[in-house]
């Protein structure tokens, strides 16, 4: 029997409106046959644990007065010398660049221990001998490290190298927040931190003080 184009035989529409009741009746549960039918599904589960040892607690007494936040950037070259008899001079050389750049965060301190501490006042001028600035130790911003290395023929294991130089961050950072220069940079907002303390929570009922004038003992020391 021919079946005019454009219309579906009577069986195939029979069975497709009484698929459509089932699947009414079914409800919720025919969600779950078609979720069934479509075959195997993936599901992850992920759990993260925490532990934590504490090894010692310590008492700290540092007054913290300024900090210091760069971008640092630590370039290491290695060249390496292919020696060969009767080349002299002209012997071979290949050279590798590694870099690494990152964001450090310094703070630096004094300690708050009575020692080491002077005041003194007179005609309305608070002098005060405070001790050495010193850093404490930097925080260093990993998720800001960007590395990179440019490779020679005569130098092997760049990537090795590149990691290794990576473990020695913290290292680095700590040695650098000491120098002096680095130091010095941060000295007068440090002065100007220890001045509102100081006339905050020492000389807030003493009005007719007018200055404070604050020294640090490793500068004491160098300018007598």
């Amino acid at each position: 029997m021919k079946v005019p184009r454009g219309c579906l035989p009577l069986t195939l529409v029979t069975l497709l409106v009484l698929a459509a009741l089932l699947l009414g009746a079914l409800g919720g549960t025919s969600f779950h046959l078609l979720r069934a039918l479509q075959g195997p599904t993936l599901t992850v589960d992920i759990r993260r644990e925490l532990w934590d040892n504490t090894e010692f607690v310590k008492r700290l007494a540092n007054l913290e007065l300024a900090e210091r936040q760069t971008t640092e950037t630590i370039i290491q070259t290695e060249t390496s010398t292919l020696k060969l008899p009767l080349v002299g001079e002209l012997a071979p050389q290949s050279r590798a660049i590694f870099e690494l750049r990152f964001k450090a965060l310094y703070t630096y301190c004094v300690s708050a221990d009575r020692d080491g501490w002077k005041f003194s006042l007179a005609d309305n001028v608070a002098q005060v001998r405070a001790p050495a600035l010193r850093p404490r130790p930097p925080v260093v911003f990993t998720d800001s490290v960007a590395a990179r290395y440019e490779g020679g023929w005569l130098v092997f294991d760049e990537k090795g190298k590149l990691e290794a130089l990576k473990a020695e961050l913290s290292s680095v950072a700590a040695k650098r927040a000491g120098r002096p220069r680095n130091v010095e940079l941060v000295r007068e907002q440090a002065r100007l931190s220890l001045e509102g303390f100081i006339r905050q929570w020492f000389l807030k009922d003493r009005p007719e003080v007018k200055q404070v004038k604050v020294r640090f003992a490793d500068e004491v020391e160098t300018r007598k």
